[in-house]
């Protein structure tokens, strides 16, 4: 391999290739728990899985597509990047992030809003973004995006101990 490009990894091989899905798939096996797998090597356009459509509960796994939903409608240019969002006291979240302290009132970009949401798997951030664009535009979007099998309900995002009877779940 040569030098890398400018913030490009070098792609691997076919060899290398074939030994990181053989030791994936070696480990998959071996593991005692649930596993899916779906990995794909953009520079070559290669997709390796096993068990991809296997559910699993979601938990701040959901964080992911709800930013890709947010991220798609700016780039539709409904919606800044730049929009402010403000902080309310039904958004606090207690768990991870550090805007559970924020000050109520407080005005966040949407920016910021999605860098602690992912960052910090700030709660208290993905709250934000489901009250300002509803529950309903994420479901939407996530089939926009070719999610069959994640799902977003306000029950799977609350912070119980326990179990809730409808969970959010996705796959791999």
């Amino acid at each position: 391999p040569g030098p890398e490009r400018a913030g490009v990894a070098n792609p691997i091989d076919e060899v290398q290739w074939n030994d990181l899905t053989f030791r994936l798939d070696e480990a998959a096996k071996k593991y005692r728990g649930n596993v899916g797998i779906y990995l794909k090597d953009l520079s070559q356009n290669r997709e390796w899985t096993y068990r991809p459509d296997r559910i699993f509960p979601s938990a701040s796994l959901i964080k992911l597509p709800i930013m890709a939903s947010v991220m798609n409608k700016v780039e539709k240019e409904a919606i800044n990047i730049d929009t402010e969002i403000k902080l309310s006291g039904k958004d606090r979240r207690s768990g991870s992030g550090s805007l559970k302290w924020a000050r109520e009132g407080t005005k966040l970009s949407l920016l910021e809003i999605i860098y602690r949401m992912i960052t910090e798997s700030d709660n208290t951030a993905t709250q934000m973004l489901l009250d300002y664009f509803g529950m309903n535009y994420f479901e939407e979007e996530f089939r926009n995006l070719g999610l069959a099998y994640t799902n977003i309900t306000q029950e799977g995002m609350s912070l119980t101990a326990g179990r809730v009877a409808k969970e959010n779940y996705t796959t791999a």
